[in-house]
């Protein structure tokens, strides 16, 4: 074994010699005495409980799927309370008007009922009259009937000109049809009649000639016109003549021309439509003095046709 040698340390400028195992057995001692010092000290001190601490992402799941559908309910729930309370408040604001307005409309009527009741009724009156007179002068849809007849047809084309041309064959037999045009087809009407039988009669007599025709109802529809009351009476009183001109043909007696004569001058002064239908009768009416019963049948349904374009 190696002999230790002193350690030589200068205190209070004395040098002092130490061996060497005497200093470890002093700094042995004085850790020993100061774990010591430190165990005595920590013994009289309260142990402080430990408390873990999670991360915001390392909480559990059950509790974070619970804030996040609290989260989602949340405005929802507000909304709801919201509309609610909302439109109770309206619903009480809008009673109140209707109850405000509901008493005021009944006393304005009762009031003026007991005010000016027998007025009003005579007011009324008066104001009927008026409106009785402006219309007689100024005019308003008016309704004129419908006409129906018995005629005989000798054909129905889409074009005009197919008409014209089945035309001229009965043409050259001594008749002379009239081609009406209805619903975008071409109708070709040869005879007239008020009854079903004497119509058939005037068929066959067709069909002697070897000219092909059927009898057919004919009807025109009613007519909605602006007219003044006098210009609707008028035009009435020219349907009725039609009516007993084409019964007088029906039963082949002489047709009355005065009474058309006086129906034209009694026609209403100034207004278009009457003086377009009788620029149009005039030549009809001046050729039945002499027509035959035959051509009488023409002239009725020319006259018939003019009647019907005034709604066009």
């Amino acid at each position: 074994m190696s002999i230790k040698k002193p350690i030589v340390v200068k205190i209070d400028q004395k040098r002092v010699a130490f061996k060497q195992h005497k200093l470890a057995d002093s700094y042995s001692s004085k850790a020993t005495s100061h774990e010591q010092a430190a165990t005595t000290e920590n013994s009289n001190q309260e142990i402080q409980p430990y408390t873990r601490e999670y991360p915001e992402h390392t909480l559990p799941s059950s509790y974070k799927n619970k804030k996040t559908q609290f989260r989602n309910v949340r405005p929802i729930v507000i909304a709801a309370v919201s509309a609610v309370v909302i439109g109770s408040i309206l619903g009480v604001i809008l009673l109140n008007m209707f109850v405000n307005i509901d008493e005021l409309t009944s006393n304005g009527n009762s009031n003026q009922v007991g005010s000016i009741g027998t007025v009003d009724t005579n007011d009324q009156d008066d104001q009927s009259e008026s409106n009785d007179k402006g219309n007689s002068s100024e005019g308003s849809l008016k309704t004129l009937p419908a006409m129906n007849a018995f005629v005989l047809q000798g054909g129905v084309f889409s074009e005009e000109t197919n008409a014209s041309d089945e035309a001229n064959r009965f043409e050259q037999e001594g008749y002379t049809p009239v081609i009406w045009e209805q619903d975008e087809q071409f109708y070709l009407l040869v005879g007239l009649s008020d009854s079903k039988e004497h119509a058939k009669s005037l068929a066959e007599t067709l069909d002697s000639h070897n000219l092909e025709v059927f009898v057919k109802d004919w009807t025109s529809p009613e007519l909605e016109l602006d007219l003044s009351e006098e210009e609707r009476e008028w035009f009435q009183s020219v349907q009725e003549q039609w009516q007993k001109s084409l019964a007088s043909i029906s039963e082949q007696e002489s047709m009355v021309l005065h009474d058309w004569e006086s129906i034209l001058e009694t026609h209403p002064q100034g207004s278009d439509k009457v003086d377009s239908f009788i620029q149009s009768s005039e030549p009809i009416l001046s050729n039945l003095q002499e027509a035959n019963n035959t051509e009488s049948q023409t002239l009725l349904l020319k006259m018939w046709k003019a009647l019907n374009k005034l709604g066009e």
